[in-house]
């Protein structure tokens, strides 16, 4: 069976850069628009320490019959499609800083197709923070995972999955040429 790779989306940041960008950076806060939460955000920025930020949200592709898989986008601020970018500096949430020490795809693999749905984005501190495509179309949700759990956890992350689950992009070896950034 011949799988369809649906790849993450990246506008401002070539995707085999994306590892680059994020790794090394620290990530002071976030914001999102107005009654929208980490379970369901249209729209979802992370800003760093350095003064940069990057934009989150999702889109889904029907694969067979009713099943939709979803695909995370980033895009660099200002970079995204007319009229999905905005401007969420009032809306800014302060959090205690992670400096990313690594970056992994999040990968789910039904019905011959491998989507990248979401990032793991591992701390030096031993904190994750997860951001994968939604239950609802077009949203992402987030989360913040000690390193510990998050293996053996994984599978009850909200996503768009549904019944599928998720897994990291290291327990895919066999499609290696697909998890690389």
């Amino acid at each position: 069976m011949t799988t369809t790779v649906l790849p993450l989306i990246c506008h401002g940041v070539p995707p085999e850069g994306l590892a680059r960008n994020l790794v090394g950076r620290t990530v002071t806060a976030y914001a999102m628009p107005p009654k929208h939460s980490l379970e369901a955000a249209w729209l979802f920025t992370l800003y760093f320490e350095d003064g940069g930020n990057l934009e989150f949200w999702s889109e889904f592709y029907n694969t067979a019959g009713w099943n939709e898989l979803g695909i995370l986008v980033v895009s660099s601020l200002g970079e995204a499609v007319e009229g999905r970018s905005m401007n969420l500096e009032q809306f800014r949430v302060e959090i205690p800083s992670i400096r990313i020490a690594g970056c992994r795809k999040l990968l789910c693999e039904e019905d011959g197709f491998l989507a990248e749905y979401g990032l793991l984005l591992a701390g030096e501190d031993e904190e994750n923070l997860i951001i994968a495509a939604g239950i609802s179309p077009g949203s992402v949700s987030v989360s913040r995972h000690p390193t510990r759990a998050t293996s053996a956890r994984c599978s009850t992350f909200p996503t768009a999955l549904g019944k599928s689950w998720m897994r990291e992009a290291l327990v895919g070896q066999r499609r290696s040429s697909a998890l690389r950034f």
